[in-house]
């Protein structure tokens, strides 16, 4: 209540001030059209008064209702990414992927190099939580022929709907480099929510930081966090 009443003072004192000096000019000037006496104008100005604040707090709390009620909906339909590099032979291998729903995107090079046939490097990316579909993803991969990254790569690819527990791989293979297993120094998405909210997803494979951007008009909320290099198996699925 009194945050309500800070932040809207000047209109509480111009509601107040408005009836204070209507009564005062009638009075003063004794208007021949003037209706009642001072008792008159002072429960006017209590019931005038009290109706436009109560007015005034129940249109903020409504606002306040429908702001929270918008930031719960952003909230349920954020997702987050898993992502990392795994290596197999698309051809050879009868399992691979990490995820039972999986698609593998065919960008350029992956075709013009015929990578299906060879051991070829992958990103693996996975979407946890957030609503059952994310639309008009775009990824970004950088791709170095060494680790100090002297020549590099970009690749690009684009989906326009990723589901819930999917996994999408990209291939890592680069027709300029001529390679199949670049280095990777680091991945970029950004997709779009059903709440039409903007999120940039950035793993940095150099600075081992991973970070999720969620942008709403000129607002954002970032989480980021370092990330340690685990190593792991698993079985066939």
């Amino acid at each position: 209540m009194l945050s309500i009443i800070k932040n809207n003072w000047k209109s509480i004192v111009l509601v107040v001030a408005v009836p204070i000096a209507i009564n005062y000019f009638l009075m003063t000037w004794k208007a021949p059209f003037l209706q009642g006496d001072s008792s008159d104008w002072l429960g006017f100005l209590s019931n005038y008064s009290g109706g436009i604040i109560g007015g005034i707090v129940a249109l903020k709390v409504a606002r306040e209702q429908t702001r929270n009620e918008r930031e719960r909906i952003k909230r349920e339909h954020r997702s987050f990414f898993s992502a990392s590099t795994i290596v197999f032979n698309f051809k050879d291998d009868d399992k691979w992927g990490r995820k039972e729903k999986r698609r593998i995107l065919l960008t350029d090079s992956y075709k013009n190099l015929l990578a299906t046939d060879k051991e070829t490097s992958y990103y693996s990316v996975i979407r946890f939580g957030g609503s059952d579909v994310i639309i008009n993803c775009k990824f970004k991969i950088i791709v170095g022929s060494d680790k100090n990254f002297s020549n590099t790569d970009t690749i690009e690819a684009w989906v326009d709907f990723f589901e819930k527990d999917e996994e999408i791989l990209i291939p890592l293979c680069s027709s300029k480099l001529g390679q199949y297993q670049p280095w990777v120094k680091e991945i970029q998405a950004e997709y779009y929510t059903p709440a039409n909210e903007k999120v940039k997803f950035i793993q940095s494979e150099v600075d081992n930081t991973r970070k999720h951007v969620f942008i709403d008009g000129k607002e954002e909320h970032i989480i980021e966090h370092e990330t340690i290099y685990t190593a792991w198996a698993q079985k066939s699925m």
